[in-house]
């Protein structure tokens, strides 16, 4: 929250933003920020897609991140390519810092060749990437989480992303309107209001896994609810909790 805060208010009027969760050296965005269970997996997904797209600036795509691609869990030190994740591997666990499991833990949450694995085009052995084994392995969830999967769910990830891009299209409050941070105390929530020439948006997000109790409640009345990740458009004109991993966006002309 405090990152995200900073990149907006204090390049407000001076430089313009590059929104991004993910890029060849970060891990994914929904094994970090959020919840890759089965559960909240594309409930999490959604979310951060909402948290970033809303904001102003320019968003930015990390292959597969708009399919909700998770981080890939090796079981050993030969599943990682990288130099890096070899190098401390040696220096961490050969002199007896750190226990190998402890290792592998890390590198599975925090690793960069989580980014790296082979874009998941289809459910096929190697996820449609290539028809020889690929030089990194390749998440089992591929059966599901991929490009074709997707692309024929009006509900998936990738249509949530293609629907965030149209919506900053049609509003210019959304691509170019003022930021005000809200609930910013809030251990669980961020949110934020945006406003510009006449439009106003409030965005809310829960990023936890349990309810959010709001406790001073948004002013949603004259609003409308543009986009959630739990279906429904009506706007509640009480709000009082968020459900776990919910995000809402709202927006009324002043």
């Amino acid at each position: 929250k405090e990152v995200l805060n900073r990149w907006q208010t204090e390049l407000e009027g001076k430089a313009w933003n590059s929104l991004f969760w993910e890029n060849h050296d970060y891990p994914r965005a929904v094994s970090r920020f959020g919840n890759d269970s089965p559960v909240f997996w594309e409930l999490s997904a959604k979310m951060l897609a909402v948290c970033l797209y809303m904001m102003k600036g320019t968003p930015y795509i990390y292959q597969g991140q708009e399919l909700g691609m998770t981080n890939f869990q090796g079981r050993s030190i030969e599943d990682f390519q990288d130099i890096e994740i070899h190098n401390v591997y040696r220096e961490m666990v050969g002199s007896g810092r750190i226990s190998h499991e402890e290792m592998i833990r890390y590198i599975n949450h925090m690793g960069r060749d989580n980014a790296r694995t082979p874009m998941q085009w289809d459910g096929s052995r190697y996820a449609g990437f290539s028809q020889g084994e690929p030089w990194i392995g390749i998440p089992e969830n591929h059966s599901y989480i991929n490009a074709q999967a997707e692309a024929a769910d009006s509900g998936s990830i990738l249509n949530y992303y293609k629907r965030l891009i149209a919506l900053r299209k049609e509003y210019k409050v959304i691509s170019e309107g003022e930021i005000e941070f809200i609930y910013r105390e809030h251990p669980q929530v961020l949110a934020y209001r945006r406003t510009y020439q006449g439009q106003e948006l409030v965005v809310l997000a829960n990023m936890k896994a349990s309810a959010a109790d709001l406790g001073e409640k948004p002013e949603v009345e004259g609003y409308r609810q543009l986009i959630g990740n739990y279906g429904g458009a009506e706007c509640e004109q009480t709000l009082e909790r968020l459900k776990p991993y919910e995000c809402r966006v709202y927006i009324r002309t002043l």
